[in-house]
């Protein structure tokens, strides 16, 4: 199925459009002509519809102005920027993070030794060392 929005973008229908709308406003005077006003209202608001359609799709071929490439640049830098500042402040937790881990955790006052009772354990015989 083929999208309207990809049918209609061919320049050669902005003069199509026009016509419409041109042969909508004339069938206005004829509609009106035998006192038919649904009939006319209708081929005005076709004739306005059409009108309004051939100056998009003339708008549409136009290429950007320098203005709208100028916004289109500043918005496209601003969200670059916005994208940075979240990375270096991902970076920033992750430093203070990993600088909190490495520290060491000693408490607050001097060292003191600690006496541990050593027995020394009866030599512990290997399979292998008796052959």
């Amino acid at each position: 199925m083929v999208e309207v929005s990809t049918l209609f973008k061919h320049r050669g229908w902005i003069p199509v459009a026009w016509l419409l709308s041109f042969g909508n406003l004339v069938a206005v005077w004829f509609a009106a002509q035998p006192a038919e006003p649904w009939h006319a209202t209708a081929h005005a608001l076709l004739a306005a519809l059409f009108a309004l359609g051939a100056q998009r799709l003339r708008a549409r071929q136009q290429p950007p102005t320098d203005q709208s490439r100028f916004d289109h640049l500043q918005q496209s830098v601003d969200v670059i920027a916005l994208e940075v500042e979240r990375i270096s402040e991902g970076q920033r937790y992750v430093t203070k993070i990993l600088n909190e881990k490495l520290q060491p955790s000693i408490g607050p006052g001097e060292a003191q030794a600690i006496a541990v009772d050593r027995k020394d354990p009866a030599p512990v015989r290997l399979p292998d060392e008796g052959r």
